[in-house]
């Protein structure tokens, strides 16, 4: 570029001189062709140099943008205009396509290239686990803030499918009109699990702002006073299956709950209702139509009549019939009242102060029977209704007592029943001291000469307070209760919450080992 210009000023010099000195001679036409020519091949000669990157840029370019990273690189070359080595990558395809399109990075990520189906598949698998933890009472605003945040993609995928929307919990906190605005319309068309909170709104005003979501509903649990269900309007629920009713109590004497607003209701299968209740004379009116297999029934204290007239109006279909009050209150039962004949009950719990409500009902097919205190008056009442039914005790298979027996007749009344229930394979005391080591003494004492009671038993169950003993590790190291050799004995907490787990994996280690 200097020579050039050097070159060029010259000549221009040459012209001037020959111009003041009034000679008109021309210049050289060789030596003005040969400058041209330098100068030109000096030009291409820098043009190039500029083209070509120098070897430490090249080093410090970003790989994801030039592909160097990905495509192998060849070999050292020297550079004709400077000299020095420098690496000219291989560029492929692919890396030029990455260079010019840096979005395209991830398109390639392993997840991204998964179909809709699949993507939905784990989200609803994600949803899953959710339920199963600390967010499983609403899980909605958890996926709202974890799935749709990560990118379009999956904000899209998520928001195209219903079945992750269907978890519908109002609670007390934040705005339950904008909370149901959302989350409602995202369900598609999807059955719903609805679930209200005690100081969401009142029991009216958001049974309204669901009710155009009502041929949706499959479980629906309520929160609210009596007065409050008596102002609900009726409404068509022709997908609800399961219904759950937390009844506060108030001052005003508001002890009833009426649920004639369910008046079409042809797939409630189950209901389950809890009442804070302030007197014995309570008020209960079932779904008029709905055809209830399983009824839970929890009450302060309620009386034996007030609970005789809902119990025969679903008595036909009911299976499962879970009764908890607290202080059951005696009354007169006419006659011709009782016994009520469940012909289709097949589990019957009976907890607190209810086990005299056997003396009041007929259970034919009964197969699971839970008996809770007074417990010196349970075996009693058990050995009279096994009197009266005779066919519970062809049927009945899984016996539970949740009592304490502190009378030492109790022990004989026991045996007696023991030796009526033939068919029983599943058996559970959860039994306190100080009766404990006298419970395991019965079990373990059996004369020779008599045949074995409880023949059918295969597993039997007791509570850690019996587990504690030395009589209960010498009763399972021999494995005999009452002359029948059981192929389990196991000691658990005392609660019923995992006494289903453990039977279920009694039976699958049963049936596997068939």
């Amino acid at each position: 570029m200097r020579r050039s210009a050097r070159i060029s000023a010259k000549s221009r010099g040459k012209r001037a001189n020959a111009t003041a000195h009034g000679t008109s001679e021309p210049l050289n036409a060789t030596a003005r062709t040969s400058g041209d020519d330098e100068a030109k091949r000096l030009t291409r000669k820098q043009r190039r140099r500029q083209e070509e990157p120098d070897s430490h840029e090249t080093q410090e370019r970003n790989p994801l943008q030039t592909g160097d990273a990905i495509a192998k690189p060849s070999q050292p070359t020297k550079s004709p205009a400077t000299g020095r080595l420098c690496q000219q990558p291989a560029r492929t395809s692919e890396t030029a396509r990455l260079s010019s399109r840096p979005a395209d990075v991830c398109s390639i990520i392993p997840i991204n290239r998964l179909p809709d189906e699949i993507l939905s598949e784990i989200f609803l698998w994600l949803l899953c686990i959710i339920l199963s933890g600390p967010y499983a009472h609403n899980p909605s605003p958890m996926l709202d803030r974890t799935i749709t945040s990560v990118c379009k993609t999956w904000r899209r995928v998520a928001y195209a499918t219903p079945r992750l929307w269907v978890y519908i919990n109002v609670s007390w906190r934040g705005q339950p009109h904008k909370y149901l605005q959302r989350y409602l319309p995202l369900s598609g068309s999807c059955p719903l699990q609805i679930s209200s909170s005690v100081h969401a709104e009142p029991l009216p005003h958001f049974m309204s702002m669901i009710r155009d979501y009502s041929s949706q509903w499959e479980t629906l649990r309520l929160w609210g006073y009596g007065r409050n269900f008596d102002e609900v309007d009726a409404v068509a629920t022709p997908l609800l299956k399961f219904l759950w009713i937390v009844q506060m109590a108030s001052n005003n004497g508001d002890n009833r709950c009426s649920l004639r607003w369910l008046a079409d209701a042809p797939r409630l299968t189950r209901l389950r209702i809890h009442a804070q209740t302030i007197g014995p004379k309570f008020t209960l009116t079932l779904p008029p139509t709905a055809p209830l297999t399983s009824l839970h029934l929890d009450f302060t204290i309620l009386s034996i009549s007030t609970i005789l007239a809902p119990l025969r109006q679903c008595r036909m279909a009911l299976e499962d019939l879970r009764l908890t009050i607290c202080d059951l209150q005696p009354d007169e039962v006419p006659p011709a009242d009782v016994p009520i004949v469940f012909p289709a009950l097949r589990a019957l719990y009976l907890y607190r102060k209810t086990c005299r409500f056997l003396k009041l009902i007929t259970t034919p097919i009964l197969e699971t029977l839970l008996l809770q205190g007074p417990g010196d008056h349970a075996p009693a009442t058990l050995l009279a209704y096994l009197t009266r039914v005779p066919s519970v005790a062809t049927h009945l298979r899984k016996m539970y007592f949740r009592s304490c027996f502190t009378s030492p007749s109790v022990y004989a009344t026991l045996l007696q029943c023991f030796e009526r229930l033939e068919q029983v394979e599943v058996l559970r005391f959860q039994s306190y001291s100080p009766g404990d080591c006298r419970m395991i003494s019965l079990l373990q004492s059996h004369d020779q000469g008599r045949p074995a009671l409880l023949p059918k038993l295969k597993l039997a169950i007791f509570g850690s307070s019996i587990a504690r003993s030395e009589q209960f590790d010498d009763l399972r190291r021999h494995g005999m209760v009452c002359g029948t050799r059981v192929e389990e004995i196991r000691a658990v907490e005392d609660g019923l919450g995992e006494l289903d787990d453990l039977e279920m994996r009694y039976r699958r280690g049963a049936s596997q080992a068939r």
